[in-house]
C-alpha cells in the first residue's frame, strides 16, 4: 500500500514535463514528415507555433511542403494558424478579404507587412500541388492575396507548376487571377499547361465571386468533399450488392475531386478486398468442382492457384491488422515427392500457411480454402504414393520403405477427410503388399532344427539330441522344477512341461505362416507366392508332427523319472518317521 493510501503523502512527486520544452522536437518531427511522432507530441499538447529562425518556416510550412494531410489537420486543430490569424487581423483589419491591385500594376508588398503574412504555407501547398492541404489552409483563413518575396500569390505558383486542380480550387475560392508579381507577370504568363490556361482564361472572363458567394462555394465544396470521402471509405466489403466497377469509378472521381490520399487508400483497399473475396470464391468453387485432385496438372491449375490467392488475402489481412495496431491511417512438396511433383510446373504441393486475421467473412473463406487445400494436398500425395506401389508384382523387404510412404499418405488422407474411394484404393493396395511381405517373412522365419533320423540306436540317438550348438535351438524339452520338486505342483498334480526351443520355434514359425496364408489380406496377395506358402506350410507341418512325437516321448520319459524320484522321496520320509 502506498503512503498516499494512509494519508501521509508520497515522499516523491512525479515529475511533470512542460510541453513547451518539446516544441523543438515537435518541429523536427514535422520537418522529417514523421506523422506518428508528430501526432504523439500534439497529444501531449506541445505548442505548434515554433518557427525556425534561419529559414523562417513554421510547422505548417513543412506539413504543406510534404502535403501531409493528417499532420496539417492536427496542427490546425492545435492552433498552429493562430499567429497568422492574429497578424492578419491587426495588419489588414478583421473581415478584410485581401489586397487587390490594378491589372497593370505589379504587386507591391506594403511596408511593415509581418513575415508571417508572406511566403505562407499556402504558397508551399500550391507549389507542390497538394489540393487537400490547400483547401484545409483556405478553410483555416489563409489568403490567396498573400505574396512571396517577389510578389507571387499562390495562384502564380499553382499555374507555374501546372497544378490544374489546385488552380481550379483557388478560382472557386475567389482568387484574383489578374494580379501581377514584381516582374509584371500574371498567373497566365507563368502557366505551364493547357489545362491551367483554360482555367485561368475562363476565370478572367467573368467577375470574381462576392464574399458571400465565395463562402458558399467553399462550404459546398467541403461538404461535397466530405460526402465523397464518406462514400468511398464506408463501403462494406462483405456487401455483395456493391458494383466493383462503379466503386472504382467513384474512387477515381474522388481522386480528381481532391479527397485525401488516406481516403483513397482506404477505398482502394476495399476494392482489393472485394476483388480478392470474389476471386477466392471462384477458385474455391473450381477446386470443389475438379476434386479429387490426383494429377499434377490439376494440382497446379487449381490447388497452387488457390494457395497463391490465399496468401494474397492473408498478407492483406495481416497488413490491415498491423496498420490498425500501429495507429496508421486510414514447404514445397512432401520430401522427394514434392520435388518431383513441382518439376516442370513452377511449383509443387506446398505446406499450408497460417490463417490471417481481419474481416470475419473473408477469414472464414480463407479457412475453408485452407481446408480444401489440405484435403487436395493429401489426396494428391495419396494418389502419388498409390501409383508408386501399384506396379509392384509381389512385395518384398525392398518394398517396405515405399509402403511406409503409402501408409503415411493414407493416414493423412483419413485425418483430412479425403475422398473415400481414393482412401479405399490406397488401403487395398497397402493390405495386399503388407500380406505379401508378411508371407515372405513367415516363409523365411523357419529355424534350422534337427529332425528324427530313422533306425538310430538309443545311445546314438541320445548323443544326437543332446549335442549342443550355440547358434541353434535346444532339442530337448524339460520339466519346470517347482518348489515341490520332485513332486508335481500341488494345485494341478501335473508336472509343468516346457517344449524344447527347437520344437517351440518351429511351432511358432508354422503358426505364423498358417496365419499369414489364412488372413483375409492374403486373398489379394500374389497368387504364386500364396501357393508356394501353402505348399511350404504343408511340408513344415510334417516336421512339426515329427518333433511333436519326439517331444511327447521326451516328456513321458522325464515325467516317469520324476515320478520315480518322488516315490523314493515319499518312502524316505516314512522311514525317518
Amino acid at each position: 500500500m502506498a503512503d498516499d493510501d494512509y494519508g501521509f503523502g508520497s515522499d516523491e512527486e512525479e515529475e511533470v514535463i512542460d510541453p513547451s520544452t518539446l516544441a523543438g522536437e515537435l518541429y523536427a518531427s514535422v520537418q522529417a514528415n514523421d506523422t506518428e511522432k508528430t501526432l504523439s507530441f500534439l497529444e501531449l499538447t506541445v505548442p505548434p507555433e515554433h518557427v525556425d529562425e534561419e529559414c523562417k518556416w513554421s510547422m505548417l510550412h513543412w506539413a504543406a511542403y510534404h502535403g501531409n494531410v493528417s499532420v496539417m489537420q492536427a496542427l490546425l486543430k492545435a492552433g498552429a494558424a493562430g499567429p497568422y490569424k492574429k497578424a492578419l487581423t491587426i495588419f489588414r483589419g478583421e473581415g478584410t478579404v485581401g489586397m487587390s491591385a490594378g491589372e497593370d500594376v505589379p504587386r507591391v508588398v506594403p511596408t511593415g507587412t509581418p513575415p508571417v503574412l508572406m511566403n505562407t504555407p499556402l504558397h508551399k501547398a500550391a507549389k507542390g500541388g497538394h489540393l487537400r492541404v490547400c483547401w484545409l489552409l483556405l478553410s483555416a483563413g489563409y489568403m490567396l492575396s498573400d505574396v512571396d518575396n517577389v510578389g507571387n500569390t499562390p495562384v502564380h505558383l499553382a499555374a507555374a507548376g501546372g497544378h490544374r486542380k489546385v488552380l481550379n480550387c483557388f478560382v472557386e475560392h475567389g482568387a484574383d487571377v489578374t494580379v501581377r508579381n514584381n516582374f509584371r507577370f500574371t498567373a497566365l504568363d507563368m502557366c505551364t499547361s493547357d489545362g491551367c490556361r483554360g482555367v485561368l482564361k475562363k476565370a478572367a472572363a467573368k467577375p470574381p465571386p462576392t464574399e458571400e458567394e465565395r463562402v458558399a462555394i467553399v462550404e459546398s465544396h467541403l461538404n461535397s468533399m466530405n460526402a465523397t470521402e464518406e462514400s468511398v471509405t464506408s463501403v462494406d466489403p462483405a456487401d455483395e450488392t456493391v458494383n466493383l466497377d462503379e466503386l472504382e469509378d467513384k474512387i477515381e472521381s474522388a481522386r480528381e475531386f481532391g479527397i485525401s490520399e488516406e481516403a483513397i487508400a482506404i477505398g482502394l483497399g476495399i476494392v482489393k478486398e472485394m476483388k480478392l473475396t470474389k476471386k477466392l470464391a471462384v477458385q474455391i468453387a473450381e477446386l470443389e468442382k475438379n476434386a479429387p485432385v490426383v494429377t499434377q496438372s490439376l494440382y497446379c491449375d487449381y490447388v497452387n492457384v488457390l494457395k497463391r490467392t490465399v496468401r494474397e488475402v492473408e498478407e492483406m489481412l495481416v497488413g490491415d491488422k498491423e496498420e490498425g495496431g500501429e495507429g496508421g491511417e486510414g514447404k514445397e512438396g512432401e520430401g522427394k515427392e514434392g520435388e518431383g511433383a513441382g518439376a516442370g510446373a513452377g511449383a509443387g504441393p506446398e505446406t499450408e500457411g497460417e490463417e490471417g486475421a481481419g474481416n470475419t467473412a473473408l477469414a472464414n473463406m480463407v479457412q475453408k480454402a485452407d481446408g480444401l487445400i489440405r484435403v487436395s494436398h493429401s489426396e494428391y500425395w495419396l494418389g502419388v504414393a498409390t501409383k508408386k506401389v501399384a506396379d509392384i508384382e509381389c512385395a518384398t523387404e525392398a518394398s517396405v520403405k515405399v509402403m511406409g510412404k503409402l501408409k503415411e499418405s493414407i493416414t493423412k488422407a483419413e485425418m483430412n477427410g479425403a475422398n473415400e474411394e481414393l482412401i479405399k484404393a490406397g488401403v487395398s493396395v497397402h493390405e495386399k503388399l503388407t500380406a505379401e511381405v508378411e508371407i515372405g517373412r513367415a516363409m523365411g522365419g523357419f529355424p534350422e532344427v534337427k529332425l528324427p533320423v530313422a533306425d538310430m540306436e538309443p545311445k546314438e540317438a541320445k548323443a544326437y539330441w543332446l549335442e549342443e550348438d550355440p547358434e541353434k535351438p535346444v532339442n530337448v524339452g524339460h520339466i519346470e522344477q517347482t518348489r515341490e520338486w520332485p513332486l508335481p505342483p500341488e494345485d494341478t498334480g501335473e508336472y509343468l512341461w516346457t517344449h524344447s526351443t527347437a520344437f517351440q520355434s518351429l511351432l511358432d514359425a508354422q503358426a505364423r505362416l498358417e496365419a499369414a496364408v489364412a488372413s483375409g489380406d492374403a486373398s489379394s496377395a500374389n497368387a504364386e507366392l500364396a501357393e508356394k506358402a501353402k505348399g511350404m506350410a504343408t511340408e513344415k507341418a510334417k516336421d512339426v508332427a515329427l518333433l511333436q512325437a519326439k517331444d511327447d516321448e521326451d516328456k513321458a520319459a522325464q515325467v516317469a523319472a520324476a515320478a520315480k524320484l518322488a516315490k523314493k522321496l515319499k518312502k524316505g520320509k516314512k522311514g525317518k518317521k
